[in-house]
Parts: C-alpha cells; structure tokens; sequence
C-alpha cells in the first residue's frame, strides 16, 4: 500500500519528502540557539542575544509555514491514493468472475480504507518526520560534545528494541478490529434487509438486541488494540524519560569539567526532549504502521484477483442430468441441447424454476447435480461465456444519470443509433423531445413506469449486438400493441435467444424453434 500512495503522484511525494527534511531541520536548529542566546545573556552581549532572538523567530515562522504545506501535500497525495485504491480495486471486482460479498466491498472502499490512510500512510509520514527530527536534534548535540550523542543514542537504540516487543499483538488487534467490523456490516445488512418484516412481526426488541451486540463486539475489539497500544506507549515513555533526564545531567557533569558551556546544559535538555519526544511519537507510529500488515496484504490481495478469462461465444450449450436444490426444492431439468442461433421459449407457471435455469447459464447459481457444458465452433469445451451474453432479468437497473446514459449505457458512440432504437421499442412516443431523454432518473425515483423501465432495458440490449442473449420475461410490463410490436424483433435478430414467458399465445408460441415447458412438480418436456 506504500507503493500505492508513492505512485499516486511521484513528483508531490519527492517534494513532501525534501519539505519534511527542511523543516525538521530548521526546527532542530530553532531549538539549538538556545544555547547560543543563554552565553551571550551570560556573557552580557545583549546585541548578539536580540540578533539570535530575531534570527529564532524567523526559523519557527517559517517551520510553521513548511509545515502547513507538508500537511496539505500529504493530505493531497493520501487522497489521491484513496482515489486510485478505489478505481483498482472496483475494476477488480468488475473483471472478475467471484461474486464477493457486498460487506466486504463496502468494507474495503471505506473502513479499511481509513484505516489504511489513518494507521499506515499517516503513521509512516509521522514516523518518517519524526526519525528525521531526532538526526537533526543528534547533529545539535553533537556540536556540544560526543559524549551527550553517545549517552542520547545508547538509550534510543534500547528503544528501538521495544517495538518488536508488541508488534504480533496489535497486529492481531487491529485484524480482530476489521473482522468485527465486517461481521457487524453483514449483520446490518442481513438485519435491515428484512425490516419490513420484523416490523410486521413487531420485533424492534429483537433487532435492537442482535445488532447491539455485534456493536458491542466491535467496541470490545477497539478497546482492546488501544489498550495494546497502551501498553506499549508506557514502555516506551519509560525509556524516554530516562534519556530526558540522563542527557542534562551528564550535560551539567561535562560543563563543571570545562568541557562544555553553561548554555548546552539547558539547550542539551530541550535538545534531549526532542530526541525523546520524537522517538516516541515514531515508536507509535511505528506499531501503528505495523499493526496494518495484515489487512495491508489482503486489500492489495483483493487488487490481484485473476480477471475473469475471455472466450468465444458458445455454438452449443448441453446440458445433461441437471439438478438445482432451491431452498429445499429439488427441481430436475431434463438434457438439452441448445444450438447457436436457436430461440428457445421457456415457459410454465410461476415458482417452476425458469428464472432458475437462466441463473445457471450465467453461472451465477451451481447445479446440485449433473453438468452444463458449452462447446465452441470446433466442438471443444470452453469456459461459463457468461460475461459476453446479454441478460434482461425480470427487475432491470436504472443507473444515476439521464434516460440516454441508460440507454447507451454512457457510451457516446451508440448516440447515432438512439432514434433508431427509441422507435423500434416504442420509447419513441414516451420520450418524443430531447429534453425527456436528458432528464436525470435514479433507482430510487419512481417517475418511470414499469413499461418505460421494460422499454429501456429492451433498448439497451438492442444497442450491443450480443450473439447470446438471456431474456427473463421482458415483455411482462408491456400492452399487447408493444408486445406484438417487440416480440418479432427479438425473434428476428441475428443471435441464439433463451426467453422466458408467461401465458403467450399460441401464435407466438409457434415463432420459436423449440420450447420448454415446465410444470410445477414435473420436469421439463420439449
């Protein structure tokens, strides 16, 4: 994920990075004049003390300057890595042929995204300031004497150990953290998915109750990596305030030996406080960073799922001894053989298991029993090809955007063969202006009736020129004007056609080269 937010933008993460070098410099020299302005208030040289006083002043205006910018370029690049994690990962779940569940992706685009940003990319930049601060605040001490950098160092290297003492455990923490999150957003979703229904049976108790205890859960798992985290903090701050106190007074030692002056006794305190101080905050920092290793390797796992294999459309579709268990109800379809170009009628009352077969040519259902094959131009067996049919379920989607974008499906190229389309589905009449067809429409607005929505679907489908094309009821919402309109015009493309319908007449039952009838309780006949 570090490469992620590098690649966001190259150049802005060079300059945050020489910013950050900048200004932990001018801060350690800030803090290193102390020393300089104690001997000339000593020695009586107030010129030289309100040169240094001007000269400090203009140091820490402009840190804070260099730190606002720093800020701000990395809240820039942190974003812009969001941005793209995002772009990757939905193209990811688009291209391949896993149906993931929807908690985990929403988890993804936004809680451990957070995460990500808040306990990885923020940590390693304070870490990244923070170890650069105590160089510059060693190379001020070092001016004083050996000495104090040897004494300051010894106890940071002690410190360095301390991390590796709490690494497992909040790396633990934090994966138990994300795992109760994700199971309190299934239930959310299993719960409220069913409101209507609890609200019938008046079970507010009940809701109330489950999804309070998955909550709980939740806040028990952060309690939990913070008291980790605690932990750990304590113990570094223990070695910290031994440093704090250990410099000066070997400071003080070395000044009533003649080998330093008065001012490094003070300024070596602050200077050691800085050492400390920062190592500390880049100690937290640290576990932080770490304590993300794991969801860091299973989010850029989710980057690399294998994309769903492209393949040619199928010539031959077989099916042999297959069996779906629905809830309990087994319902066996008999062979077929399905050959390209064919329009195949299914039909039967409803609950028989039309919608069902459909579902397993698409592969989005796995037979119980028996095997569905798909064989190319030269006989050979191929992949599901579900990814190059088209399919008109039964509840179609209207996508945010206008009438034209779900039409065209937001490709600007199909625009020269609107009109054409519009007519031969009867939208035409529905939408006779320009305006009706740039009119914004969204899943939630019910300003569409079921017939337009049916008239759209039917359009889309029009405008790709798919040579397989699953169709589940989709004359349903329509009068029998637009039925006897559409139906010849499905029945007259170039391209094998499986349509599931209701109650059609027998005239137009007649238009299609084979149909399979389902019977409750039966099994298919021919």
């Amino acid at each position: 994920m570090l490469k992620l937010w590098l690649k966001a933008n190259r150049p802005r993460a060079a300059v945050l990075l020489a910013l950050s070098v900048l200004f932990q410099a001018v801060s350690a020299y800030s803090l290193y004049l102390i020393s300089p302005q104690l001997n000339s208030l000593i020695g009586g040289k107030f010129t030289w003390l309100f040169g240094l006083a001007l000269l400090k002043l203009a140091l820490d205006l402009f840190g804070n300057l260099l730190l606002a910018v720093n800020n701000y370029l990395f809240s820039q690049q942190s974003q812009a890595a969001i941005d793209s994690y995002r772009q990757n990962l939905l193209q990811a779940y688009y291209d391949s042929n896993d149906q993931w569940p929807t908690a985990d992706l929403q988890n993804d685009l936004v809680n451990n995204l957070q995460v990500i940003n808040q306990d990885y990319w923020q940590s390693i930049y304070y870490f990244v300031n923070n170890v650069l601060y105590a160089f510059f605040v060693s190379v001020a001490i070092l001016s004083f004497n050996w000495q104090l950098v040897l004494c300051a160092w010894a106890i940071a290297i002690v410190a360095l150990f301390v991390p590796k003492l709490f690494e497992e455990k909040s790396s633990a923490a934090t994966e138990a953290v994300v795992n109760r999150n994700q199971k309190y957003l299934q239930a959310l979703d299993q719960w409220l998915a069913a409101i209507e229904e609890l609200r019938r049976f008046s079970l507010k108790k009940v809701l109330c109750r489950q999804l309070g205890e998955e909550s709980q859960k939740l806040e028990d798992a952060r309690i939990k990596r913070q008291a980790c985290l605690s932990v750990a903090e304590f113990t570094q701050e223990i070695v910290d305030n031994i440093g704090i106190v250990g410099v000066p007074f070997l400071a003080g030692i070395l000044y009533f030996r003649g080998q330093v002056a008065f001012g490094a006794i003070i300024a070596a305190g602050y200077l050691a406080n800085g050492v400390f101080s920062s190592l500390q905050e880049a100690f937290s920092a640290y576990i932080s960073a770490k304590s993300t290793t794991k969801l860091n390797e299973t989010m850029l796992q989710h980057l690399q799922v294998q994309a769903a294999a492209k393949t040619e459309d199928p010539q031959t579709i077989i099916g042999r001894g297959i069996e779906v268990n629905l809830g309990g109800q087994v319902i066996k379809y008999p062979d077929f053989t399905i050959k390209a170009g064919e329009k195949v009628l299914l039909t039967g009352p409803s609950g028989c298991g039309k919608s069902s077969l459909l579902k397993l040519l698409l592969g989005q259902i796995e037979p119980s029993k028996g095997q569905l094959t798909y064989l190319d131009s030269e006989g050979k067996e191929i992949p599901n090809p579900a990814r190059s049919f088209e399919y008109l379920p039964q509840a179609g989607w209207i996508f945010p955007g206008t009438v034209t974008d779900n039409i065209t499906m937001y490709d600007a190229k199909k625009q020269s063969k609107l009109a054409e389309v519009l007519k031969k589905v009867g939208l035409d009449r529905d939408f006779s202006k320009a305006v009706d067809l740039d009119r914004e429409v969204s899943p939630q607005q019910a300003d569409l009736s079921g017939g337009q929505k049916q008239k759209i679907f039917l359009a889309r489908g029009l405008l790709r020129h798919k040579k397989f094309s699953l169709m589940d009821e989709p004359l349903s919402a329509l009068d029998q004007a637009s039925r006897q309109k559409i139906l010849p015009l499905l029945l007259g493309r170039k391209q094998t056609l499986i349509f599931v319908g209701h109650n059609l007449p027998l005239e137009e039952r007649e238009r299609f080269d084979q149909v399979i009838n389902l019977k409750e309780g039966e099994d298919f006949a021919n």
